[in-house]
């Protein structure tokens, strides 16, 4: 599904090295010089020698729900709960400061440049795309890029957040941008995986089903969303 963003190189795409994760739920091309520092569940991150980040289908769980509502002791996995109906931005912000903030460091702030709705199917709920700038515990000036869908609350009130993001820095934007935009559109999951990555935290039949007919009406390897240049 999609075709690679209008901002990426033809050469950028083809000077990335094929790798696919070990357990074989996710590929994605690789710079020469960049290392895969994670590779397991349908998430691949990707550093470069700069300090480069490439974060490819990390996925947050978050519940439909106030601040003071307790999730159900059988959703796994819930980092915190925020309405769905909160703006995909502000998802975005929460999702990464809450990661930074476990790991022990500082909350990154993100200053938007862009950011626009992208037209999905039902079952993706909503998908935005957005570049803007980013200080973090590194205090070194970065650009970044993103890719989330946020997908449907399940009958449970849990909902998840997938999400693609490029971090470079801000010396090397301009240059490395279209690089950037071709790892994230090099991206890619198995049909099967991409099922139950887009089912509910919580299963029910119909739910799941409606994931496994999607998943299947895709080609034998299925991106979640292609990176492109944001005016």
């Amino acid at each position: 599904m999609g075709v690679p963003g209008a901002g990426v190189a033809a050469g950028d795409s083809a000077s990335l090295r094929a790798y696919t994760a070990p357990d074989k739920m996710a590929s994605a091309g690789v710079p020469a010089g960049w290392k895969v520092v994670r590779a397991d569940n349908s998430v691949i991150a990707i550093s470069g020698p700069h300090g480069e980040r490439i974060s490819l289908g990390v996925t947050a769980i978050l519940l439909n729900a106030g601040p003071n509502v307790n999730p159900p002791t059988s959703t796994a996995g819930v980092s915190f709960n925020l309405p769905y109906n909160t703006n995909i931005k502000q998802k975005f912000v929460a999702i990464w400061q809450y990661a930074a903030t476990k790991q022990g460091q500082s909350p990154p702030q993100f200053t938007f440049a862009s950011g626009s709705m992208m037209k999905v199917a039902p079952i993706l709920g909503q998908r935005a795309r957005a570049t803007g700038s980013v200080a973090d515990s590194t205090d070194a000036p970065a650009k970044f890029e993103t890719v989330m869908c946020s997908l449907p609350p399940d009958f449970g009130g849990a909902y998840k957040n997938i999400i693609i993001y490029a971090q470079i820095p801000a010396s090397l934007a301009a240059q490395e941008r279209s690089l950037a935009e071709a790892v994230m559109s090099s991206y890619r999951i198995p049909p099967a995986v991409l099922a139950k990555k887009l089912g509910p935290v919580r299963s029910r039949a119909s739910l799941h089903a409606a994931a496994v007919s999607f998943a299947s009406a895709g080609r034998k390897s299925v991106r979640l969303g292609t990176a492109r240049k944001a005016s």
